[in-house]
C-alpha cells in the first residue's frame, strides 16, 4: 500500500557535531517514504563535509542545499520551496525523533483529515535527565492557538503538516530571527484545524547554545510577533480578553529582566517609560541605572529581583 511521501526538513547552522544524531533519528524511522532535505544556512564549520560522509554510509539521499546566512525562517522556507512530500515535517538540527515518529504522526494526519498534527516532546537537559512536556491544550485542539498565545510549548519536531495548507497559512516570517516558529505555529492554529497524538515523537536537547545568551533578543522578538498577531486577529484578542493585555506584560516583564541581566539600562528604561503599569520606585531605579552603568553594576540583583511577580496575573 502506498503511502504519502514525507520531505523532512532540516535548517542548520553550525551544528556540525550535532546535525549527525537529527539524520541519524531521521534514517532509522520506519516510515517508508521520505524526502530529507538540510538547509545549511551559512555555517561555517564541518557540516557540509558531514552530510557528504553521511551520504557515503547510508542509502537514503539527503538534499544539501547551502545558502548565506539567512535565519532559520528563510532556511525553512527555503526547504518549504525544495519539498515534493504531501506532508511536511520539521526537525531541528540539534534534535532526535524518536522511532516511528513520522509513522505516528502521518497515521494520525491520514487518518483524522486536519490540516496539521501535534504532540508531546521529551526534553533532555544537559546532565541528560528527561522529562515528556505535553503541549498545552493536550485534550482540545480547537483551543490550540488560545494555549499556545497564553503557553508556547510545542516543539518543531513534535509536528506534521500538509504541504498544501502552507499555500493558506503563509510561510515563516523572515524578519524575525527568534521565535519565528511560534509565530508560525500560532498562526497555522488560528488558520486550520489541529489534530493531537497522544505519545512523544522527539526529544529536544537543551546544550549550551540553545539561544541563553540571547534572552533579550529573544523575548523582543517575541513582543513583537505576539503585538502583531492580536492587531490582524481581532476576534482572537477579543476573544483572549484581559488574558491578552496580562500576557504582553509578562513578556515586557520578561524583556526587561533580560535588558538589566545584559547590563543594558538605558533600553530597559526606554521600555520602562513607555507603560503605567510598571511601579514607579522600579521605573525610576532602572533610569537611574541607566545613568550610572559602573554603580549600577552592583544593582542588577536587585532591580530583576524586583521584577519578579510584576506583571503576572
Amino acid at each position: 500500500v502506498s503511502v504519502p511521501l514525507v520531505s523532512v526538513i532540516v535548517p542548520t547552522y553550525n551544528r556540525a557535531a550535532m546535525l549527525p544524531r537529527a539524520l541519524a533519528s531521521i534514517f532509522a524511522q520506519s516510515y517508508p517514504a521520505l524526502e530529507i532535505i538540510v538547509v545549511d544556512d551559512g555555517s561555517a564549520d564541518e557540516t557540509r563535509q558531514v552530510v557528504d560522509s553521511l551520504q557515503r554510509t547510508t542509502a537514503h539521499p539527503v538534499q544539501y542545499i547551502f545558502q548565506a546566512n539567512q535565519g532559520c525562517s528563510s532556511a525553512r522556507n527555503r526547504g518549504l520551496d525544495m519539498a515534493r512530500g504531501t506532508y511536511i515535517g520539521l526537525l531541528d538540527s540539534d534534535d532526535e525523533w524518536l522511532p516511528d515518529a513520522v509513522a505516528r504522526l502521518a497515521a494520525m494526519l491520514t487518518e483524522s483529515h486536519a490540516d496539521f498534527v501535534y504532540s508531546p516532546a521529551v526534553e533532555s537537559d544537559v546532565n541528560g535527565q528527561r522529562r515528556i512536556n505535553y503541549p498545552v491544550a493536550r485534550n482540545a485542539p480547537s483551543e490550540l492557538a488560545k494555549e499556545l498565545f497564553l503557553f508556547p510549548n510545542v516543539r518543531n519536531g513534535a509536528l506534521l503538516f500538509r504541504r498544501t495548507f502552507f499555500d493558506r497559512v503563509g510561510r515563516y516570517r523572515t524578519d524575525l530571527r527568534y521565535n519565528e516558529d511560534t509565530d508560525f505555529l500560532l498562526r497555522a492554529a488560528l488558520t486550520g484545524r489541529a489534530s493531537y497524538l497522544d505519545e512523544p515523537t522527539v526529544v529536544v536537547h537543551q546544550h549550551g547554545g540553545n539561544k541563553s545568551n540571547r534572552r533579550a533578543q529573544i523575548h523582543q522578538a517575541l513582543l513583537i510577533s505576539s503585538q502583531d498577531l492580536l492587531r490582524t486577529h481581532p476576534d482572537f484578542a477579543r476573544e483572549l480578553g484581559a488574558s491578552a493585555h496580562a500576557r504582553l506584560q509578562e513578556i515586557r516583564v520578561d524583556l526587561v529582566r533580560a535588558l538589566v541581566q545584559e547590563e543594558r539600562y538605558a533600553d530597559a528604561a526606554s521600555l520602562l517609560s513607555a507603560g503605567d503599569e510598571w511601579p514607579w520606585e522600579l521605573r525610576l531605579a532602572v533610569r537611574w541605572s541607566a545613568q550610572w552603568p559602573l554603580r549600577a553594576r552592583r544593582r542588577a540583583g536587585r532591580l530583576v529581583a524586583r521584577l519578579r511577580g510584576v506583571g503576572r496575573p
